[in-house]
Parts: structure tokens; C-alpha cells; sequence
């Protein structure tokens, strides 16, 4: 089944799939859409800086990446799909390890002689753990051989993800990076994490955030509910997992800067600061005011430039001012909250995509059992489904047709946004339950 997926995509990317795709704003995101990367390349080709006028706002490392590939689809019609169909496996690929690790995540119940059962908080199922007993912490060992795989399977044929790989969208790598380093996280794989965290945050900024929750995974682990009461050693280890984790990060950093401004440099280019305002200046200033399914673009159009600013900042923000009350609420759940991360900067950027949809309704059955309480779970997916289906018809409606106006299209935006808030209540909501009882069952042992 993967590789069928992997073989899809080749063959729609020769149909010419992309031609349909590779100017939609739902799909790909301004600063990283197939035709722009493809004028980026040709005014370096020429000699020109590829920040010339506003046909690219992307990071240079990007562009060196993609180039060969973009050489090659002169001969090989789909041979541009090629570093998206590789980044579409090492997510899928992600998302199996962070699977098989919750699933073989061993808590052992000792030093009672009574018989004692435990109930263990779970991502897949509810276990009790008796005196001398060894399982697993999401379930019996192996017993669930086929869910890692299935989970891979739907990241690889949600079609969501289908269509950010056949439009060449950069957010498909941005993905790969996110689950590449929850996935090296989980297996205590520093350098490998801080280097995927960077790579994320290299290509559009707002991944850094991140950085908490695998900061947390790699000190505390995925799940630490039921930890015992640690010790001054324990303590120092963990302080020193994290200040060796952000040393990485400050490394890999300053890599990326060093061979970005040599590559520009190279070609007697503008330095680095300009590169960096040209690509995250055009981010969290919103320059491209295109319809897309965020929020900014209808607000910063219908108000006066003079309070463009204050607008723009307070809803960058949001996706940092909930991070402070959600880190102390779920603090021991950090893979959750980097779930909970992925909904928050789908809400709050301000090119969101289907790939930041796709992203986290790819991690949501790791945490299956818990999410079991959610209130609303009928009318979020019947929700989501209808977005899916009505919004690309709206688009098409108004800019093609001409048929409908900018309200028409908005009004899928804010209900996009409405149930993203819905999902977010429900799972928080759903889970602070789920701890209250696990603790109240750990009181009763």
C-alpha cells in the first residue's frame, strides 16, 4: 500500500496533476508554492538574485534543494514531485516510530506484594499492570503489529497530503521536519531532533514552537504520568538533556545562516539580512494578501494600513500567548501538546494550508483512548469533510467563475477557524478528564 501511494503520485505528477494545483493558496502556501520556486530558480540562472521583486520569498537552502529537480522536469515531467514524495516517506516513516513507541513503552508495577492493579495511561488502550507484571504502557507487547502502519498508510493517502505533494508545496517538507523530530525525540536522538526542529524553522518560522515539546520528550519522555518522585540526579540529567538539546539547535542554526549567506554570497548576492527579511519579514508581516483559509488576509484588506501592524501582531501572537498555560496544563503529556501545537498554528498562521490539517489529524489516534471522551467527535469530522469538499468549490466559485464575492469565501475561513477551536476545546477538554481519573484511580491503589 505505501508503495502504491508512493507509485500515485508519480504517475499524477506525469498526468500533469499539478497544473491545477500549483496556484492554489489552500494547497501551498505563498512563500513556498511550485511556481515561484521554479522564477526563484530561473532568476538565478540568469544571474539575477532570486529576491528580485517578489517572485520568491524563501529560504536559499530551500531553493539549492529543489533546483536539480526542477532541472530534471524538462526531461521528466514528474520529476519535480521527487524531494516531496521523499518527504511524504520520512514523515510517514515518522509517524511509525512515534507509533511503535508508544506501543512498546514498558512501566513496570513494583515493590507491592498485594496483587495491584494500575491503570496506565494509554494512547492506544486501558492495561492493568499487576505486582511483578510486565506490559506494555499502551498496550500488550506487539499487540497491535499493523496500527503503526496503518497510521503511516493514512498520512500517506489522506488526500490532503496526496495533493501538498502533487502541488510541490514546501508545507509537505515542513511536516516531515515536525514528525522527524518528534520521532527522533522519542528515541532520545538529540543531534537528529535539533536538526529537524531547525530544518522546520528554517522553512517558515513558526515550528519553533515546537521546541518545547521535544525539549520536554527528550528530558521527561512521550507520557510521564505516573513518574515517581524524582531525585537531584534525575533532575540534573534532565537539565542537562535540555541545555544539550539547545546547544544543537544553536548549531544546526547557525549552519543553515552560515550556508545560506555562502550560497548567496557566491553569486555576488545581497548579505544575509536580506534574505532574512525577504523571507520571514514576508511571513510575519503578511505581504501577500491573497484569499486563502486563514484568517488575515479579509481583516488586513477591509481595515486602514495604520492599523495593519497592531492586527497582524496580535494574531501572530496567538499562536505564542496560549503556549505559557497549555506547557503548565500538559506538562506531562508534551507528544500531546505538540498536537495540540500543530491545531493552534493551523488557527493562528497566516497561510495555512491542508498540510497543517493533514499534519495533526495524523497524530490525533496517538492519543485514541483519551480522545474517546471528546464531546463533539461526530460534528468535527462531518465539519472537517465539509470544509475539505466546499471550500476548494467556493475558491473556484469566486475567482474563477465570478459568481460569488470575498464574504462568500471568508465564510468558509471562519468556520474553518470556529471548528479548529471546537477540536481544541474537545481535545484539552477530553484529556484533563482523562488525567483526573487516572489519578483518581492512582489514589485508590
Amino acid at each position: 500500500m505505501a508503495c502504491a501511494a508512493v507509485v500515485l503520485r508519480m504517475v499524477l505528477a506525469w498526468k500533469g496533476a499539478p497544473v491545477w494545483l500549483k496556484d492554489r493558496m489552500d494547497v501551498s502556501p505563498p512563500h513556498g508554492t511550485l511556481r515561484r520556486i521554479q522564477e526563484g530558480v530561473a532568476l538565478w540562472r540568469l544571474g539575477h538574485s532570486p529576491y528580485l521583486g517578489s517572485a520568491w520569498q524563501g529560504p536559499p537552502l530551500l531553493m539549492v534543494l529543489l533546483k536539480p529537480f526542477l532541472y530534471l522536469q524538462s526531461e521528466f515531467e514528474w520529476a519535480y514531485v521527487i524531494p516531496y514524495l521523499l518527504a511524504d516517506v520520512i514523515a510517514s516513516n515518522a509517524i511509525r516510530k512515534l507509533a511503535k513507541h508508544l506501543g512498546k513503552q514498558t512501566e513496570t508495577a513494583e515493590g507491592n506484594e498485594e496483587e495491584m492493579t494500575r491503570t496506565v495511561s494509554s494512547g492506544w488502550a486501558l492495561y492493568d499492570l499487576k505486582d511483578g507484571e510486565e506490559k506494555t504502557r499502551y498496550g500488550a507487547p506487539h499487540a497491535y503489529p499493523s496500527k503503526e502502519w496503518l497510521l503511516a498508510l493514512w498520512y500517506l493517502w489522506n488526500p490532503c497530503t496526496l495533493a501538498t505533494c502533487l502541488a510541490g508545496s514546501v508545507a509537505g517538507i515542513e511536516n516531515a521536519c515536525v514528525l522527524g523530530a518528534l520521532a527522533a525525540a522519542v528515541e532520545n536522538n538529540i543531534p537528529l531532533a535539533s536538526f529537524f526542529l531547525i530544518s522546520a524553522t528554517y522553512l517558515s518560522l513558526h515550528p519553533i514552537i515546537y521546541a518545547l515539546p521535544v525539549g520536554v520528550i527528550l528530558a521527561r519522555g512521550a507520557e510521564k504520568l505516573l513518574n515517581k518522585e524524582e531525585g537531584g540526579e534525575v533532575r540534573e540529567r534532565k537539565s542537562r538533556t535540555v541545555l544539550n538539546f539547545l546547544a544543537w539547535c544553536l548549531c544546526w542554526s547557525l549552519l543553515f545562516v552560515g550556508l545560506s549567506e555562502c550560497v548567496l554570497s557566491s553569486s555576488g548576492h545581497r548579505p544575509s539580512t536580506h534574505w532574512m527579511s525577504q523571507t520571514y519579514g514576508f511571513i510575519l508581516g503578511v505581504g501577500d494578501l491573497s484569499p486563502n483559509m486563514g484568517l488575515y488576509w479579509y481583516l488586513l484588506v477591509e481595515m486602514f494600513d495604520d492599523f495593519r501592524g497592531l492586527f497582524t501582531f496580535a494574531l501572530q501572537m496567538g499562536i505564542v500567548a496560549l503556549l505559557p498555560v497549555l506547557f503548565l496544563r500538559l506538562y506531562e503529556r508534551p507528544l500531546f501538546l505538540a498536537c495540540v501545537q500543530a491545531v493552534i498554528i493551523s488557527l493562528f498562521r497566516p497561510y495555512p494550508t491542508f498540510a497543517d490539517q493533514a499534519l495533526y489529524c495524523t497524530l490525533l489516534p496517538l492519543f485514541s483512548d483519551q480522545l474517546s471522551k471528546m464531546k463533539h467527535k461526530v460534528l468535527l469530522v462531518n465539519s472537517f469533510l465539509w470544509i475539505d469538499a466546499l471550500g476548494p468549490i467556493f475558491w473556484y466559485l469566486w475567482t474563477c467563475l465570478g459568481v460569488a464575492n470575498a464574504n462568500f469565501y471568508y465564510a468558509v475561513s471562519m468556520v474553518y477557524a470556529c471548528v479548529q477551536i471546537l477540536l481544541l476545546n474537545d481535545m484539552i477538554g477530553a484529556t484533563i478528564e482523562y488525567q483526573r481519573e487516572i489519578k483518581d484511580e492512582k489514589k485508590d491503589v
